[in-house]
């Protein structure tokens, strides 16, 4: 079937609103960019693992756990007709890889910040006189990886906390 890649190196220069690993899934050409609908098919015909394992909510047709964008190191999306091997679906395949850690010591610290300051109004807001809603988005994160046993086992993690405090207008 048709299959699309986002590597570690894509994942590292694009650019994500809200910093989650769905945004990945829509640069699939089969993707209908609505939820995780793959060539039309209804998002409960997906099947999703990470690391080959079960990762579907099947009551609300979407992932149970999305890891960090961090520690993700590859996201396929495969569609029409794949082979027996990936079962179960009939709509889309996503497969998540996650990293995994090296002969070297590595990590990394980062802070993404989002504010209403740097946000437009609605329209509709707008043409009825209601002020901007107030939101912010503090995410902080870390990431960790190196050797247990030199060349023979290895060891990642990632953690991020994703606190956002927001207004809602309610017609």
């Amino acid at each position: 079937g048709a299959a699309t890649a986002v590597t570690r190196d894509t994942i590292a220069i694009l650019p994500t609103l809200g910093d989650k690993m769905e945004s990945f899934t829509k640069l699939s050409p089969q993707s209908s960019g609505q939820g995780l609908s793959f060539g039309g098919s209804d998002q409960r015909l997906n099947n999703i693992t990470i690391d080959g394992m079960d990762n579907n909510d099947d009551r609300s047709a979407s992932f149970r756990f999305q890891p960090s964008i961090e520690g993700i190191s590859e996201v396929q999306v495969i569609t029409n007709q794949f082979s027996a091997e990936y079962g179960r679906a009939s709509g889309g395949r996503v497969n998540i890889r996650t990293r995994a850690g090296g002969n070297k010591f590595r990590g990394r610290a980062f802070y993404f910040f989002r504010d209403d300051q740097f946000n437009a109004n609605t329209w509709n807001n707008n043409r009825r006189g209601i002020a901007k809603p107030a939101f912010t988005n503090h995410n902080p994160g870390v990431t960790f990886g190196g050797p247990i046993v030199k060349n023979k086992l290895f060891f990642f993690t990632a953690y991020e906390f994703d606190n956002i405090q927001e207004d809602t207008i309610v017609d």
